[in-house]
């Protein structure tokens, strides 16, 4: 366990995420993969961003088609932090940490 407390919840693509992600849940963290099998990730970015409630959660966006194109575009979606696949788990860490002011 990386932090005590802390739940984590895993879903499989953006049409679930987007059913349970809404202004009831209090999210402290967003770990979003853009490769998604229904949606792009970029897009529930975008989507996260529009709701009143979406704009201050910290957003860590992932990818394995890193370019500095698709690193712009994440950012301009409002991602907060982008790491490209494969990474150390050392650096995740670290970035979920300083998101998180751990």
């Amino acid at each position: 366990m990386l932090w005590p407390g802390v739940n984590v919840t895993a879903l499989a693509d953006g049409r679930e995420f987007l059913e349970i992600f809404d202004h009831r849940v209090r999210w402290d963290l967003v770990v979003l993969d853009l490769m998604l099998p229904d949606m792009s990730g970029v897009e529930i970015c975008r989507r996260i961003r529009a709701q009143e409630w979406g704009r201050e959660i910290p957003v860590l966006a992932m990818t394995g088609y890193d370019t500095p194109e698709r690193e712009e575009e994440v950012r301009n979606a409002g991602a907060s932090q982008y790491l490209a696949k494969p990474f150390e788990m050392a650096d995740f860490i670290k970035v979920v940490k300083g998101l998180r002011g751990a």
